[in-house]
Formats: structure tokens, sequence, C-alpha cells
């Protein structure tokens, strides 16, 4: 039983770790996607600090990227605060979020939800 403990403490790190991956080729070909990319930029020491909720956006593709595993793509976005959130349109930045002196972000679902929504609707006008 203690070894299928250790195993399990391996195994869950390691999963959680490749959720995060994408590289900027990945990025580039979601950009080009009609619908809106939320991407949250953060690192695994401010994991407490993740927007969990941002699974719960509807009519968008979420990537999260950790800046520890991408620096290259952190670099491109100057990101110099954690966490970061963008929300594109295609390749243009639409609004960005960062995070405070204490790595908190203030933001809610309702606010980015409300960004990709007007993106959406500004396609049908």
């Amino acid at each position: 039983m203690r070894y299928l403990f250790y195993i399990l403490l391996w195994v869950i790190p390691i999963s959680c770790l490749s959720q995060s991956l994408i590289t900027s080729t990945e990025l580039t070909k979601a950009q080009m996607s009609s619908e809106p990319i939320v991407i949250e930029f953060w690192a695994d020491w401010n994991d407490r600090n993740k927007c969990d909720f941002l699974e719960q956006l509807t009519d968008c593709k979420v990537y999260r990227i950790c800046i520890e595993d991408n620096l290259e793509l952190a670099e491109s976005y100057e990101i110099k605060v954690l966490p970061t959130i963008i929300v594109f349109n295609k390749k243009e930045q639409i609004k960005i979020w960062k995070g405070d002196l204490l790595f908190k972000l203030n933001v809610d679902k309702q606010e980015i939800q409300a960004v990709v929504d007007s993106i959406i609707i500004s396609k049908f006008r």
C-alpha cells in the first residue's frame, strides 16, 4: 500500500504539469481559430493563486501556460507579474489582467465571460 502512495505522489504532479504545456506553435494554431482564447500565465510556485474558474468559461478556449516550462512565450508577451490572464481574438490582445503585489488576481469569472461574449457578439454586427 505504501508503494502505491509513492507512485501516486510521483504520477499526479507530472499529469498536472502536462496540462499546462503548450508550445508557441500550438498557440499560434489555436489563435487562428474563430473562438476567443483565454490564456492564464502562472508558475508552479504560485499554484495556490491559479484561477480555477477558467474551466467554467463558455464559448472560448482556455489555455494555462506555466512560465517555468515556456519561458519564451512569457517573454514574448512580456509577462512580468503572475498570474496574468490575456483574452485574444485571433492574434489580437483584447484584454489583459495582471496580479497584484501579493500575486492575487482581482478578476472574477463574470468579468472575463463578459469580454468573451462581447467578442462573439461583435462578429455578428
